[in-house]
């Protein structure tokens, strides 16, 4: 689950804008988060099941309020590097700004 939220907040990260990458995020949770049932029987497997469950949880909330403010105060610097600077000068390996629409 852990892993999941990790993934989403990689996959969110170039999105360009707050809704864009709160969509991105969701999406990169599966298929670990799409069995909401097994996740909370997991959980309470253990003698602190309910705390388990709280803490994923709130690790999950706190993941996507990330993708999203990173995406809200970085994109607007990111368009910014696109226009000022040459490609060699960007980041490496990496779309600076995907600007492409996603799946609605």
């Amino acid at each position: 689950m852990a892993a999941a939220v990790d993934r989403a907040i990689v996959v969110s990260s170039h999105a360009p804008d707050d809704a864009d990458a709160s969509r991105r995020y969701r999406a990169a949770l599966a298929p670990e988060w799409n069995d909401a049932p097994r996740l909370g029987a997991a959980c309470s497997e253990g003698s602190q099941g309910a705390d388990a469950l709280a803490t994923v949880v709130r690790f999950r909330v706190a993941g996507e309020q990330l993708a999203r403010r990173h995406a809200s105060e970085l994109a607007p610097l990111r368009r910014d590097v696109v226009v000022y600077l040459p490609p060699s000068l960007t980041f490496t390996g990496a779309p600076l700004l995907d600007l492409a629409p996603g799946p609605p």
